[in-house]
């Protein structure tokens, strides 16, 4: 017993190696959360977990906008200008090509996810019934770690996970 946990251990910390530190942004931080999301009546703070979290994995691998660090108000600014929102606010997952990184599907469930990091690749979860976004950082035995910008938690369970979009890299941009 003693040598599965120490093999999975060590498992889970070289999946967790190939990502970078990824800073904790919080949706509602006074500096962006009351900012508007695209044309949308709707404030970062309100909606914004997945840009949040977006931001955040771009920050995390060094990736400027306009010259400054990739946070939740360079990232709504970019967005708003270079077709980043479908209807006013939605995300427009194809907007991260920009970036040097390639959507490689939206999929139903945790598995894909699981697979796709394993890989290498960067993951966002929907979870909270289909009504939040976070970034995944890590896998464990029973779900993800992840930066969490609106609450408090650092991990959910592989059921909680209704779908994931993940991310190859692609290039190594470090700017747009």
């Amino acid at each position: 017993m003693y040598m599965k946990v120490v093999i999975f251990a060590i498992l889970a910390f070289s999946a967790l190696a190939a990502y970078p530190s990824f800073p904790k942004y919080t949706q509602c931080d006074k500096k962006w959360g009351s900012e508007i999301i695209g044309t949308s009546q709707y404030t970062i703070c309100g909606v914004g977990c997945l840009i949040t979290s977006v931001s955040s994995m771009l920050n995390g691998y060094g990736i400027k906008i306009g010259g400054q660090p990739s946070n939740p108000h360079t990232l709504n600014q970019y967005l708003k200008t270079h077709g980043g929102y479908n209807n006013n606010y939605w995300f427009n997952w194809n907007s991260l090509s920009a970036f040097g990184f390639k959507l490689l599907g939206i999929q139903k469930g945790a598995q894909a996810g699981i697979k796709s990091m394993k890989a290498g690749n960067v993951c966002f979860l929907l979870v909270e019934k289909g009504k939040h976004y976070v970034l995944a950082t890590g896998i464990t035995s029973t779900g993800f770690t992840i930066m969490d910008a609106l609450y408090p938690r650092t991990s959910y369970k592989f059921e909680e996970v209704v779908e994931v979009s993940c991310y190859a890299r692609t290039q190594k941009t470090k700017t747009n």
